[in-house]
């Protein structure tokens, strides 16, 4: 009978043991009063299911504590990753204003070549132009152009 109980929880698994008993407890119910009674009239039999319980219960405890301690890497994994991102954000940041430092003072001393080249050409006097010397240019408007044709015409 012991064989019986074992098979069909085996073979049902404890939701089809639990389901046997609530849709069939005619049957299921006697079966199970038997085997407990043999097995708490067993003291080796006792013994060994405290033993399989322990085993169970240390099992599911050390799946529990394994998963805690992956998640736990997990978390760090993603807080160094978090920090790392933040240091490189504080880096670009640094080197973007060293940049625009760069190039502010860069532009600057562009800008004043620039006014010193434009000082000396407007102090020689080949490169004053006036009214005249613009009169005396040939006359760009007098050129012949290219028109186009209207739209449609070939």
């Amino acid at each position: 009978m012991l064989m019986w109980i074992f098979g069909a929880v085996g073979v049902l698994g404890v939701a089809g043991t639990i389901a046997a008993v609530i849709l069939v407890p005619g049957v299921a119910i006697p079966v199970l009063q038997a085997v407990m009674r043999f097995i708490l009239g067993c003291k080796p039999c006792l013994f060994a299911l405290s033993i399989v319980a322990a085993l169970f219960i240390g099992a599911i405890y050390g799946a529990r504590v394994e998963s805690a301690k992956c998640r736990a890497g997990e978390l760090a994994a993603k807080l160094a990753a978090q920090q790392a991102d933040l240091d490189n954000a504080k880096k670009s940041a640094a080197d973007e204003a060293a940049r625009a430092t760069t190039i502010e003072a860069t532009a600057n001393d562009q800008r004043s070549k620039d006014a010193a080249y434009i000082a000396t050409l407007e102090a020689r006097p080949s490169c004053a132009l006036d009214d005249v010397d613009l009169g005396r240019m040939p006359n760009h408007k007098s050129r012949p152009r290219f028109t186009k044709s209207p739209p449609g015409a070939r």
